[in-house]
C-alpha cells in the first residue's frame, strides 16, 4: 500500500498479512464503487499502486469530488466494523481468561 508506515521488529509476518488479508475482505464487502475507489486509491490489490482522486475519477468514469466522498464514506464504515472486529476480539479473549 501508499504511505504504510514501517512495521516493528516486533511485528511478525503472520499478523500482518493476517490483517491485510482482513482489509481485503472488508473491502471486498463494502458496495462495488466504494470497494473500487478504496482499492484505487489505497492501492489494494488488483491495483499496482496508488492512484489520486482525479485518477480514479477517470478510471471510474467520476468526478475526483465522488470519488473522494466513496473514499470517505468507505474509510467510516471500515473503520466501525474493525472497531466491531476488534469488540469481538475483546470479548473473547476476556471470555477464554475468564474459561482458565
Amino acid at each position: 500500500m501508499c504511505d504504510t508506515p514501517s512495521v516493528s521488529p516486533s511485528v511478525n509476518a503472520a499478523s500482518t498479512s493476517d490483517a491485510f488479508d482482513l482489509m481485503v475482505k472488508l473491502i471486498d464487502d463494502l458496495p462495488l464503487r466504494q470497494a473500487e475507489a478504496v482499492r484505487l486509491y489505497y492501492g489494494f490489490p488488483p491495483h499496482e499502486h496508488c492512484h489520486t482522486y482525479r485518477e480514479a475519477g477517470k478510471i471510474m468514469n467520476l468526478t475526483h469530488e465522488r470519488v473522494r466522498q466513496l473514499v470517505s464514506l468507505a474509510n467510516k464504515t471500515l473503520q466501525k466494523k474493525i472497531m466491531s472486529t476488534r469488540k469481538i476480539a475483546n470479548i473473547t479473549e476476556i471470555l477464554e481468561s475468564e474459561c482458565a
